[in-house]
């Protein structure tokens, strides 16, 4: 089996039904999405994502061995790339399209929420860099992939929390509001929201909407307190993603939901939609059709990683030039 990314090895060659990539996968909702998704070894390819290679490693050792059903079967791997770098996040790309060229699944779980406001090694606010930037990235980059593999399916883990907040566009990066690491965090959560529906309506301009459909998937998170509630370990119901104040935390209603968005086929040509944790269908309570997220979002990770801003969004040159390398 191959581990890191030091010594790459080749996929496996037995066929999979589905070679589905989990960020944030080595903790909270994605570590158990990950498990669900790897328990069917006949059908399920698993690639987890998580920030350290010691983490990644942790995971897989837990789901080859120490599961709840002990899967022995040679049906995950992982890419490590830390998401506070987007440098990381390119290289990533490279190195799934090298390793795993018949990725058709994507489910964005990886997500941060710092105690107090703080700069990634890029210089920019961390949630909004790790929460959205980087899947931006991630999604520019493995859409074309996606779509030669197809059928594919992207989805996103998004939050309720997303109501609480609308986006400053004049102070994207909180650098001269007052930092409230909630509102931070709500608004990274509308921007994958926004920016998932956004790559769903460019593919139904491209007449690709059922080669790749975009869902949301709410991931049922509520703030609750008391403080003691931060500090447990072994709830096996919530997993929490802050241990200041009040806490985030994840109830894993949507594990099931995400599993049948996945997997089923009655989804194959439903796309541009947002459920809750138990799969009913929801309104979005902001503007879906305006793409300004995609182009600023866009034009940060470029700049970041010192690429040219072309006239067109890079997704959208993507679908011209995908040809060219599949």
């Amino acid at each position: 089996m191959s581990v890191g990314n030091k010594n790459v090895n080749l996929m496996p060659k037995t066929h999979f039904l589905r070679y589905v990539l989990i960020t944030g996968a080595t903790d909270g909702i994605g570590r158990q999405l990950a498990y669900e998704l790897a328990s069917k070894v006949e059908e399920n390819f698993v690639i987890v994502h998580g920030r350290s290679q010691r983490k990644c490693e942790e995971t897989i050792a837990w789901l080859l061995c120490g599961g709840a059903a002990g899967n022995s079967h040679l049906n995950v791997d992982f890419v490590a790339a830390d998401f506070s770098k987007l440098v990381e996040v390119s290289r990533m790309c490279e190195e799934i399209r090298l390793r795993f060229p018949k990725l058709n699944g994507i489910i964005s779980c990886a997500s941060v929420l710092p105690t107090r406001k703080t700069k990634s090694p890029d210089r920019l606010e961390l949630t909004i860099q790790v929460n959205h930037l980087a899947h931006v990235l991630l999604w520019t980059e493995l859409l074309p992939l996606l779509e030669h593999n197809s059928p594919s399916r992207l989805l996103t883990v998004g939050s309720m929390l997303h109501n609480f907040s609308s986006i400053d566009w004049d102070d994207l990066m909180c650098e001269r509001g007052t930092y409230d690491k909630f509102m931070q965090y709500s608004r990274s959560m509308l921007m994958n929201h926004l920016a998932t529906l956004y790559i769903h309506r460019l593919l139904f301009k491209h007449k690709k909407q059922f080669q790749v459909t975009c869902n949301v998937v709410d991931a049922e998170q509520h703030l609750e307190k008391p403080l003691e509630l931060c500090s447990a370990k072994n709830d096996t119901q919530t997993q929490h993603l802050s241990t200041s104040d009040s806490c985030l935390y994840q109830h894993t209603n949507a594990i099931e939901t995400l599993v049948r968005l996945a997997e089923r086929k009655e989804y194959a040509g439903i796309s541009g939609k947002y459920y809750d944790a138990n799969g009913k269908e929801l309104k979005l309570g902001a503007d879906t059709s305006d793409d300004k997220l995609w182009k600023e979002s866009s034009q940060i990770c470029n700049a970041i990683l010192g690429r040219k801003t072309a006239t067109e969004s890079t997704i959208e040159s993507s679908f011209k030039y995908a040809t060219m390398f599949y």
